[in-house]
């Protein structure tokens, strides 16, 4: 949900609840966390999030710190570049990465 909203207030900044379903970036957005879609599609989705976890050890249903689903995210976001102009940074115990 954060990610997602981050992403719409950087692309969508003067936003109504009006204006915010006929904007293409938001429907794009929605596209993104489609659990329905896999791979650059559903960019987002809750498939990619369980496949790229288990690069990191995390398995289907176990449960992910802020850090572990951050680190998820972001690498996502760098391998499929779904939002341009867009990028992640989170801090796991003082480390920048």
């Amino acid at each position: 949900m954060l990610l997602c909203h981050s992403i719409l207030r950087s692309k969508l900044q003067n936003y109504t609840l009006k204006t915010l379903g006929q904007s293409e970036e938001y429907l794009n957005l929605l596209h993104l966390i489609n659990d329905n879609l896999d791979g650059h599609q559903g960019a987002l989705s809750i498939q990619n999030i369980a496949r790229m976890a288990l690069v990191f050890d995390k398995f289907p249903g176990e449960w992910h710190s802020q850090p572990s689903i951050c680190q998820v995210m972001s690498h996502l976001l760098k391998i499929y570049k779904p939002v341009q102009n867009f990028t992640m940074c989170y801090f796991n115990e003082g480390i920048i990465y």
